[in-house]
């Protein structure tokens, strides 16, 4: 359905009480069809899915591309208040309600994937499946005491963050917009610049061009004290009516070679005592495949969701 796709999406707003959230509906029949929330990495935005949707989009499928809160076209948090998975789960959960779903899967890339799992263990009888894409979902190791410092020099950094002026209003050409963008982020290629700045930049009236998304986001304030190795697992294995399949690229998403035997360690630990419930792809490619090799992922997704042994489509 390459060519015929963007014909059945759609811009949906949700009103929040600091505004609204975004999100790229997909789909030629939303209420018959099976239904996914796609969620997207950090900086990235809904338009990060585009050229899976591609390929992905059947007429039995209706997708939910979300714009997390502060990216792409979704408002922005009041300035002092900073951003967390509590927003961005709170945002997921706001969508959801407005579309009225009660059966559904979820896709998330990076930091997407990693909310995508604590949705599904914060509603474990709605979520029929996760797929997550390139996120470490499992802390790599956990010290008593450890994350509360280090909370503290996230909250001083968003504070100071917050008294600068904001990088989002500042001007750029376009070539300048996308030299910023391409020198962060390694593995984009200009062909993905291009389907990002969509929604992720806006064009003045005197030609250059502001980011969309807030510059808070650079300095967020993770705090998450109890989701150790152990309470994740077990809330993986709770949610036993959900199927989860994890796709990891070649790059080094753990930063070091001994954080990624120790966070594979934990995948393999979830296989085995999750057996039918847990799978595990290392894929290779780039941190954005799902931007870069759409038809390969799309291949992948498509085999899983056919031989999900869990909560059958046709209930959804």
């Amino acid at each position: 359905m390459a060519s015929s796709a963007s014909r059945f999406c759609k811009e949906i707003l949700t009103k929040v009480g600091y505004g609204k959230l975004s999100c790229k509906l997909w789909g030629e029949n939303v209420r018959s069809a099976e239904k996914f929330i796609a969620l997207h990495g950090w900086l990235d935005n809904a338009g990060s899915f585009d050229p899976l949707m591609e390929k992905f989009l059947t007429k039995e499928r209706c997708v939910a591309c979300l714009d997390f809160p502060g990216h792409g076209l979704s408002s922005h948090l009041p300035p002092g208040i900073p951003y967390s998975p509590a927003i961005e789960i709170q945002g997921v959960r706001s969508i959801i309600k407005q579309l009225g779903w009660t059966k559904y899967n979820i896709i998330g890339h990076s930091m997407g994937a990693m909310r995508a799992v604590l949705y599904a263990m914060c509603y474990p009888e709605e979520v029929t499946s996760v797929v997550a894409l390139d996120g470490v979902i499992i802390p790599l190791k956990f010290t008593p005491g450890a994350p509360y410092p280090a909370f503290g020099r996230q909250l001083d950094k968003y504070m100071k963050y917050c008294d600068t002026d904001s990088d989002t209003d500042r001007e750029h050409t376009w070539e300048e917009l996308k030299d910023r963008w391409l020198s962060a982020v390694k593995d984009l290629r200009e062909d993905d610049f291009n389907i990002l700045m969509r929604r992720g930049s806006r064009q003045l009236d005197n030609g250059m061009y502001i980011y969309t998304r807030d510059k808070a986001l650079h300095s967020r304030t993770n705090m998450v004290l109890t989701h150790t190795t152990d309470t994740i697992i077990d809330s993986i294995k709770q949610a036993k009516d959900c199927s989860f399949l994890f796709i990891h690229s070649k790059m080094d998403f753990t930063t070091t070679e001994e954080n990624r035997k120790v966070y594979l360690s934990h995948i393999k630990r979830l296989e085995v005592e999750c057996p039918g419930q847990v799978q595990h792809i290392h894929y290779g490619g780039a941190h954005h495949f799902h931007m870069q090799e759409p038809e390969e992922i799309c291949a992948i997704l498509t085999d899983f969701y056919s031989k999900r042994i869990t909560t059958p489509s046709s209930s959804i």
